[in-house]
């Protein structure tokens, strides 16, 4: 009896790539980066989606 592993996908194979876009709140069109003070309460927006023609299908 061998022992042999069994093939197991990679996480970046399952998932593949998930681009994230449109990250607000944005200052200087992303050039600088957005502040807060701590205990301070902001709303974050981002466009997300996942790549890969069998998220298509």
């Amino acid at each position: 009896m061998s022992s042999t592993p069994s093939p197991t996908a990679s996480p970046t194979a399952v998932i593949g790539r998930v681009p994230v876009r449109d990250v607000r709140p944005a200052v200087e069109y992303g050039r600088r980066p957005a502040k807060a003070v701590t205990g301070e309460t902001f709303q974050v927006t981002a466009t997300v989606f996942r790549e890969g023609h069998d998220a298509v299908a």
